[in-house]
């Protein structure tokens, strides 16, 4: 099947996403990157001979990581009685993408996050401060019809 040239059109970027954690009621403005991936074990399995006879699939195992200017940081602390980030609990965190020309939405969501570090990162003629965190998940949703634990759409 033969695509049409996109002429004049617009594709995804960074301008159209929109950040929020579950337990946080506004968007985060100082997010200068989110990283998130999952990745399912799989491997062969060997018989009589020395080919591969089938292939076995083990767990998923998902990562992230969000990386915030510290204005967010402090907003976060200042939601958390202690201000450790580590007493904010679990939280999903959703990441939108609005296409500006079709208007459609994808949302992928990272489920059951938790902070499990706290800290400052700063140096010498810094002129923003910012810190990455490890979100830890325990699963990402990539659309909305997912059955967890099956992978059916």
């Amino acid at each position: 099947m033969a695509t049409e040239p996109m002429i004049n059109g617009t594709s995804y970027s960074w301008s159209q996403i929109e950040i929020h954690f579950s337990n946080i009621t506004r968007p985060f403005s100082g997010v200068s990157n989110i990283d998130y991936a999952d990745e399912m074990k799989s491997e062969f399995n060997f018989g009589a001979n020395n080919l591969p006879v089938s292939r076995g699939h083990g767990n998923v195992v998902a990562s992230g990581s969000i990386t915030l200017h510290m204005e967010d940081i402090e907003a976060l602390r200042g939601n958390i009685l202690s201000g450790r980030l580590q007493d904010l609990g679990e939280f999903d965190v959703t990441v939108s993408f609005v296409h500006p020309d079709t208007s459609r939405i994808v949302t992928h969501t990272l489920k059951n996050c938790f902070l499990n570090e706290n800290g400052v990162s700063v140096g010498q003629d810094d002129t923003n401060i910012e810190k990455q965190l490890n979100l830890n998940p325990s699963h990402i949703l990539w659309n909305d019809s997912l059955i967890v634990g099956l992978g059916i759409v």
